[in-house]
C-alpha cells in the first residue's frame, strides 16, 4: 500500500515537472491586447530535418494570416522551435508559416484556429546538396597568378554527360575564385570556361569528392601579340633641315599592312605636322618617340612581339654617334630633337616578349648597330638598315626610277619599297629575316642596272637563340623508338642542337659537353628516365644498368644546373619517387616537372615508355600546346588511367619567359 502511495506522488511530481516545463517552452507572457480591443493569438511549432528528424535552429519562420496577409516573423531556437504571439483586432481561418533556410529548402505549411491558436506541430525541411568549387588560374608563362579572369562555372548531374550553367565569377588578383552554394542537384562533375581579353579561352573539367571541387592551380595561356610603331617625318619643324620626300607615305604604307596583312595587334604612328596620315597618334618629338618605345616596352607582355619602325632623316657626328632626327630636331649639330644610338639602345632594355624587329630608313643608319649588342633585353633583336654607318640613304633613288618609266610603283623611299611592297606585300613573307633575303635579291639587280651611288642595306641580329635538347636515358626503361620520336616532335618546335646520352658512363663528363656549348641566350629542355628510388631528401635516377649504382642524384643534378649560362631551362624527369627532384630545383629559375611525386611509383607501358611521358608529349605535337598545358592534360588522363594508384605528378615553374613548347 505504502508503494503504491509512493508511486502516484511520484508520478504526481513527474506530470507537475513536465507541465512546468511545458509551460517555460511555450509560453512566454502573452503581450497585452491592442487598444480598442482584440484578442492575441498564439502560432508555435517545430521545424525538423527531414529524415533525421533534427531540430533546425535559426530557420526563418514568417506568418501571414490567410496565407497572404503578413503578420510577422521569428527565429527558431536551439530545439527547433517557434512560438510567436500577435494581437489582432480581426482573427484568421487559418495562418501560413513559410520557413527559409540557408541549405534547405523552403517550406510552407497552414495551422487552423483553435481556442485562439495556431499549432503547427512538426514542420520537415528537406537538406540540400553543399558544393564548394574553387581554383588558381595562372599565366601558363610567368606561374603568377591572373586577376580579372571571367569563370564561367556549369554542373553535370550523376549519370549525364550534360552540363548546365551555375554561375559566373571572376578571380581576384591572385588568381583565384572561389564559389559556395547549395542544390537539390545531385552534381559529380563540374566544368570551368575562362575567358579573358589577351588569353586564349579555355575548358576544364573536375569531379567532386565529398561536395568539394578543387581545380587546382589551372595554366591559363597568354596569347602572343603583335605590337608595332610608326614613325615617318617628311616636313621637319626647323627650316633648317631639308625636308624630305615619302617618309609620310612609308609611315601610311607600313600602318596599312601592318594593321591589315601584318595582323598587328596594336599599332602607333608618329608623324609631322602635316595632315598627309591616313592615321596618327601624335607629333614625332624626341620625347614622343621616347616615351611611346617606353610604353610599347612596359605593355609588352612575354611573349608578345615588337616592331620599331623609322623613316625620316639621319644624323652622323661620327661613325660612333648617328641618330635619327625627330620633328624638333634643331638641325645645328646638338643633341635637341636627335634620338642617337646611345639614348635608343637602353630604351629596348628590360623588353618582356619574344623579339624585337627594328626597320631603319634613314641616313647613316648602320651607325645604330654597334650598340644594340650591348641591350640587356632577353629576346631576339633582328635590324634591318637603309645602309652602312658611313652612307646616306638614298632619297632619289625611287624618284630616278619613277622618272625612268622602269617601275609604276607608289612613293617611298627607296629602302622601304623593296623590303616593305616587293617582300613583305608582293610575296607575302611575313618572317623578317627571309624578307631582307628576298628584298635584296631585287634591290642587287636593280641597283647595278638603274641606280648610282653607294646604297647598301645591312641586316644584324642580336642574341640569336638557340634551342638545345638533351636526353639521359637508361635502355632498361626507355628505348631508341621513344628518344627519336620525342626528338622529331622537339625538331618541330624549332630544337637544333640534340644531346643522346644513353646508358651513360659519365654524367659530368656529358653536362659538361652541354654547358660548354650553351650560352645565355639558349632555351634548354632536358628529359631524363630510368628506374628511380629516394630517401626523401634527394631523388636518385639509374642511368646505366650495367655500372649501378651508377645514378644521377637531383642535388648533384642541381648543382650542375646552375653552372648554365641559360636561363631558360626546362627539365622532365619521368622515373618512380621523382618528387625531389621539384623540391631540389626550387630556386633554380627553372621548369621542373617530375612524373611522381616523393612517395610513389611512375608506371610504364608495355613498350618501356613512361606512362607520363606517353601522355605528355602527344598534345605538344597533335595540339599545339605549350609544357605546361601539356603537364596538365597527362595528369588528368594519369588519373583516369590510374585511379587510386595515382602517381601524382609534380612541377614548379620559375622560368618566366619561355614555355619551351609553343
Amino acid at each position: 500500500m505504502k508503494a503504491r502511495i509512493k508511486l502516484l506522488i511520484l508520478s504526481v511530481l513527474c506530470l507537475a515537472i513536465l507541465n512546468s516545463q511545458q509551460f517555460s517552452l511555450v509560453s512566454a507572457i502573452a503581450p497585452p491586447p491592442p487598444p480598442g480591443g482584440g484578442t492575441t493569438y498564439r502560432m508555435y511549432g517545430y521545424i525538423k530535418q527531414s529524415g533525421t528528424g533534427a531540430p533546425i535552429s535559426g530557420a526563418l519562420v514568417k506568418f501571414y494570416g490567410s496565407g497572404y496577409n503578413y503578420l510577422g516573423q521569428e527565429l527558431t531556437d536551439s530545439n527547433g522551435y517557434f512560438n510567436y504571439y500577435k494581437s489582432l483586432s480581426m482573427s484568421y481561418s487559418y495562418v501560413q508559416i513559410r520557413v527559409t533556410k540557408s541549405g534547405y529548402n523552403p517550406v510552407q505549411k497552414n495551422a487552423y484556429l483553435s481556442s485562439s491558436r495556431y499549432y503547427f506541430g512538426s514542420t520537415y525541411m528537406t537538406r540540400m546538396n553543399s558544393y564548394h568549387v574553387h581554383g588558381i588560374i595562372k599565366d601558363d608563362g610567368t606561374n603568377s597568378g591572373v586577376g580579372g579572369v571571367q569563370v564561367k562555372i556549369y554542373g553535370s548531374l550523376v549519370s549525364s554527360s550534360t552540363f548546365s550553367y551555375v554561375t559566373t565569377k571572376s578571380t581576384s588578383s591572385d588568381g583565384s575564385f572561389s564559389y559556395s552554394f547549395y542544390s537539390n542537384n545531385d552534381y559529380d562533375y563540374f566544368r570551368i570556361d575562362l575567358s579573358k581579353d589577351g588569353y586564349s579561352t579555355k575548358i576544364k573539367y573536375q569531379s567532386v569528392t565529398a561536395s568539394e571541387c578543387d581545380f587546382g592551380i589551372v595554366p591559363f595561356n597568354n596569347i602572343a601579340r603583335k605590337l608595332a610603331l610608326v614613325i615617318g617625318i617628311s616636313d621637319y619643324q626647323e627650316s633648317s633641315i631639308t625636308d624630305l620626300n615619302y617618309c609620310d607615305d612609308d609611315a601610311n604604307d607600313w600602318y596599312t599592312y601592318l594593321t591589315q596583312q601584318g595582323s598587328y595587334d596594336l599599332v602607333y604612328v608618329l608623324g609631322d605636322a602635316t595632315s598627309s596620315y591616313i592615321h596618327i597618334d601624335g607629333i614625332a618629338t624626341e620625347a614622343n618617340i621616347k616615351q611611346y618605345i617606353s610604353n610599347m616596352i612596359s605593355i609588352a607582355d612575354y611573349n608578345d612581339e615588337l616592331a620599331l619602325i623609322f623613316s625620316g632623316f639621319g644624323v652622323a657626328h661620327s661613325t660612333a654617334d648617328v641618330g635619327f632626327a625627330a620633328y624638333d630636331y634643331d638641325g645645328n649639330g646638338g643633341e635637341l630633337g636627335l634620338l642617337n644610338d646611345h639614348e635608343f639602345n637602353p630604351l629596348l632594355d628590360n623588353f618582356d616578349g619574344t623579339r624585337i624587329n627594328i626597320f631603319f630608313d634613314f641616313g647613316y643608319s648602320g651607325g645604330m648597330l654597334d650598340d644594340l649588342e650591348s641591350t640587356s633585353s632577353d629576346p631576339e633583336i633582328y635590324v634591318v638598315t637603309a645602309v652602312g654607318e658611313i652612307w646616306n640613304a638614298n632619297p632619289l633613288a625611287k624618284q630616278s626610277i619613277e622618272r625612268e618609266g622602269i617601275y609604276p610603283f607608289t612613293e617611298n623611299g627607296c629602302w622601304t619599297w623593296y623590303f616593305l611592297h616587293q617582300a613583305l606585300i608582293s610575296q607575302g613573307i611575313t618572317d623578317w629575316q627571309d624578307a631582307y633575303d628576298a628584298a635584296m635579291i631585287e634591290f642587287d639587280a636593280d641597283w647595278t642596272t638603274h641606280m648610282n651611288g653607294p646604297m647598301m642595306p645591312r641586316e644584324f641580329l642580336v642574341d640569336e637563340v638557340e634551342k638545345i635538347a638533351v636526353f639521359w636515358w637508361s635502355s632498361i626503361v626507355g628505348n631508341d623508338y621513344l628518344i627519336q620520336y620525342i626528338s622529331d616532335i622537339m625538331e618541330d618546335e624549332g630544337y637544333t642542337i640534340f644531346y643522346n646520352f644513353k646508358d651513360t658512363h659519365d654524367f659530368t663528363s656529358d653536362f659538361n659537353q652541354v654547358e660548354s656549348y650553351e650560352d645565355a641566350n639558349d632555351i634548354i629542355f632536358i628529359y631524363i628516365t630510368g628506374h628511380g628510388f629516394t630517401n626523401l631528401v634527394n631523388s636518385y635516377v639509374e642511368i646505366n644498368a650495367d655500372l649501378f649504382p651508377l645514378v644521377l642524384a637531383s642535388d648533384v643534378f642541381r648543382s650542375n644546373v646552375d653552372r648554365l649560362d641559360s636561363n631558360r631551362v626546362g627539365v622532365l624527369v619521368d622515373s618512380c619517387f621523382s618528387g625531389c627532384w621539384v623540391t631540389n630545383m626550387i630556386g633554380s629559375g627553372c621548369l621542373m616537372i617530375s612524373s611522381a611525386d616523393q612517395l610513389h611509383f611512375a608506371s610504364g607501358t608495355s613498350d618501356n615508355i613512361g606512362t607520363f611521358t606517353y601522355f605528355f608529349y602527344p598534345p605538344i605535337d597533335n595540339d599545339g600546346m605549350n609544357a605546361l598545358e601539356a603537364f596538365n592534360i597527362a595528369c588528368d588522363q594519369l588519373q583516369v588511367a590510374q585511379g587510386s594508384n595515382y602517381q601524382n605528378p609534380q612541377y614548379i615553374n620559375e622560368c618566366t619567359i619561355h614555355s619551351f613548347f609553343d
